[in-house]
């Protein structure tokens, strides 16, 4: 029997450098710079790779760019400094507990009819020109500790193109912490955070987590509607990724993993949260509550800011319950919280800011506290 390999003897990317492997070559990455090694030093320091550590292509410095990952990148997600960080993240093999995050690929589109083929696929598919990638189909995730069933040592764990209502908090402790894995005729094992995957879904809809610690580390990243509206990656650039790539190609690939690992480096390794997109909030919104009391809400902020109270402030909660008995008690399990929550996103499309507060009595006369609101006009500058 072999004896067990002790992997401190094998390169591995630590919190402030990561290492990339090429047939030629190896990069070491940090904030800083770039630095280019053979594999001679590899011997000085004692060190060993994987095969599947090695991208079987060759990196120059001086070698021509066409810039057509880039180009992909800015068209399909704007190739903001929050996508940077985010693909940084993903390319850096290193996982540090206060700094895990869920990668959440979805659509600016409001409608999920609008959408698709907005080329999230080629993203996750480029991740494992650079790392170790498995993908599973999200429509049959499990969501217990079989999800992680077939997962086998990879850096990144994809779920893609996850359903409506797939379960978000199973995936609290897998992102955050140690993580409880069922093979096939084995028992569980518990896998060290160290150990353990950086995790990315992709979903057509959009995401309602409820569990603060995982909201906390869950990251968008918006893809537009570019590539669905000019039918596609291919189409678009006349090639398939990567078959079709030429030397240049792999360089603007290249170019593009040193460039987000080093923002993200720069970053200390944190993403800072972000706002969804208008179209990204709607659906979130719409997934949240559903369609019917959204719209009903929509209507009924309508009303509120119609006949909305001047110089003074009414009980809200009297307004919502009457306003609601007319729909036969189909929206009885929903809180007055979540309707504010509603009426706020309704109000500011139309130019308000949704305002209420809880006080002792109405105009003195009572002790009950009330729930009592205003509408407050917005002033919009010219820019």
């Amino acid at each position: 029997r072999l004896p067990r390999l002790d992997m401190k003897y094998i390169l591995a990317d630590k919190a402030s450098v990561a290492y990339k492997c090429y047939t030629n070559c190896i990069l070491a990455i940090s904030a800083d710079g770039v630095k280019q090694l053979d594999y001679e030093w590899l011997k000085g320091q004692d060190l060993f790779v994987f095969d599947s550590q090695i991208q079987q292509r060759e990196y120059y410095f001086d070698q021509p760019s066409s810039d057509l990952y880039k180009t992909y990148l800015t068209n399909a997600t704007r190739y903001t400094d929050h996508v940077k960080n985010c693909l940084g993240y993903l390319a850096h093999k290193k996982k540090v507990k206060d700094r895990a995050y869920l990668i959440i690929l979805t659509e600016e589109v409001p409608n999920i009819k609008d959408g698709g083929g907005s080329g999230k696929n080629v993203f996750t598919g480029s991740l494992s020109w650079t790392t170790t990638v498995h993908e599973v189909d999200g429509a049959i995730v499990k969501t217990d500790e079989k999800m992680l069933q077939s997962w086998n040592g990879q850096n990144i764990f994809v779920m893609s193109d996850l359903r409506k209502n797939f379960y978000w908090p199973m995936l609290k402790n897998p992102v955050s912490d140690n993580m409880t894995i069922k093979k096939l005729y084995k028992d569980e094992s518990s896998i060290p955070f160290e150990l353990s995957p950086k995790f990315v879904a992709s979903t057509n809809f959009s995401y309602d987590i409820s569990d603060g610690g995982l909201k906390r580390r869950a990251r968008p990243i918006e893809f537009t509607p570019f590539y669905t509206k000019n039918g596609g990656v291919k189409k678009v650039h006349g090639k398939m990724f990567p078959d079709d790539f030429t030397a240049e190609d792999w360089m603007s690939y290249d170019e593009v993993i040193i460039e987000c690992i080093q923002y993200h480096l720069q970053q200390d390794g944190q993403i800072d949260e972000v706002v969804l997109s208008e179209g990204g909030q709607y659906k979130q919104l719409v997934l949240k509550y559903g369609e019917d009391l959204f719209e009903r809400i929509s209507d009924f902020t309508d009303e509120l800011i119609d006949d909305r109270p001047m110089g003074f402030v009414k009980n809200l909660k009297d307004e919502i319950a009457s306003y609601l008995d007319q729909f036969q008690n189909r929206f009885q399990k929903i809180s007055s919280f979540s309707i504010y929550e509603l009426i706020s996103y309704f109000a500011e499309k139309k130019g308000f800011e949704f305002s209420y507060n809880k006080r002792k009595g109405m105009n003195n006369q009572k002790n009950e506290k009330n729930w009592i609101y205003e509408f407050i006009e917005q002033d919009f500058l010219e820019p």
